[in-house]
């Protein structure tokens, strides 16, 4: 999953940038991504996101995080949260969307395909409905192939 790591990378880059945190911890745990040190990330994110529970960033961080190493059911956890917690879900629902996409083809997990297409599906509604310019456009057509793809799989 690859690919997986590379939308990782540019996510944190937007997120770093947005979220704007001068906190000491936060800007350690961004040190630690850019380092690709997500093991230590992930723990610096969970004391983050224990004394912050409502900072939709922090939630979105921890789950690329998850991302990254591989866990991939605490990663979706994470960023639902974020999308949850988010005054704009466009940045985290993007996120989630392009993860369960991937989770979706990964023939490992034939068995979840359909909810993770469905999940996708609704993550894409998400940024579709508050997304701008190439957000927009991105949902629009992962929309209408995700629309092909259910209609393959049984319920």
């Amino acid at each position: 999953m690859r690919s997986l790591k590379f939308i990782l990378t540019g996510a944190f880059l937007v997120l770093i940038v947005a979220s704007g945190r001068t906190g000491d911890d936060a800007a350690q745990a961004a040190a630690l991504v850019n380092q690709g040190r997500y093991q230590e990330a992930a723990q610096a994110y969970e004391s983050l996101t224990a004394r912050q529970p409502s900072d939709a960033g922090l939630q979105q961080s921890l789950g690329l995080c998850y991302q990254a190493l591989g866990n991939y059911p605490r990663a979706v956890d994470s960023l639902e949260k974020a999308v949850s917690l988010s005054a704009d879900p466009t940045e985290p629902a993007y996120s989630l969307a392009l993860l369960n996409e991937a989770l979706a083809q990964d023939p490992a997990r034939a068995g979840e395909r359909r909810r993770h297409l469905e999940s996708a599906r609704a993550a894409w509604r998400l940024v579709l409905m508050h997304g701008h310019g190439h957000e927009a456009r991105a949902a629009a057509r992962h929309l209408e192939r995700l629309e092909g793809d259910l209609k393959d799989t049984r319920p």
